[in-house]
């Protein structure tokens, strides 16, 4: 399912995610993501920041879902009351899960190419977090193969 993005989104998408990085700042969550033990470079939370924002937009268009406020750093989902969303450039990607993703939430992966956004499905945690999936990183992880994934137009919408 492709999604075509706007100027706008995009836009919003910018603002958002430079707001997520002053909210982290300013809370001390600058440091370590899932774990890990590397750290990121504001250029390159900016711009994961800037990249997960349009992926949420993409779902809120697709489900008709209002995505969580970027001023809130919470453990609620990204879209409506369960939905977690992962994004990335690369469209053979996988979607990434951690020990700590929240199994009470269904998480939608989402590639990025221009200001097209293709949905690419959907996988309940207890799913994805299969031991043929794991991946000894920095933190390490779950790479959820797009093949494991349910089609996105059978996402349970709530």
């Amino acid at each position: 399912m492709i999604i075509d993005l706007t100027a706008e989104d995009f836009m919003v998408a910018a603002t958002k995610g430079a707001v997520r990085q002053l909210v982290a700042i300013k809370n001390n969550r600058m440091g370590h993501d899932h774990g890990g033990k590397s750290y990121r470079k504001m250029t390159q939370r900016l711009a994961d920041s800037i990249l997960g924002e349009l992926g949420e937009i993409a779902v809120s268009k697709f489900t008709g879902l209002t995505q969580m406020s970027t001023l809130q750093i919470t453990k609620a989902a990204d879209i409506g009351a369960s939905i977690e969303v992962r994004t990335t450039e690369h469209a053979n990607g996988h979607l990434v899960l951690y020990d700590s993703s929240n199994n009470d939430y269904i998480f939608v992966f989402v590639t990025i190419s221009g200001l097209k956004a293709t949905l690419r499905g959907w996988i309940n945690p207890e799913h994805g977090k299969k031991a043929e999936y794991f991946v000894e990183g920095d933190p390490d992880c779950y790479f959820v193969p797009q093949s494991a994934l349910n089609p996105i137009e059978t996402l349970p919408i709530k």
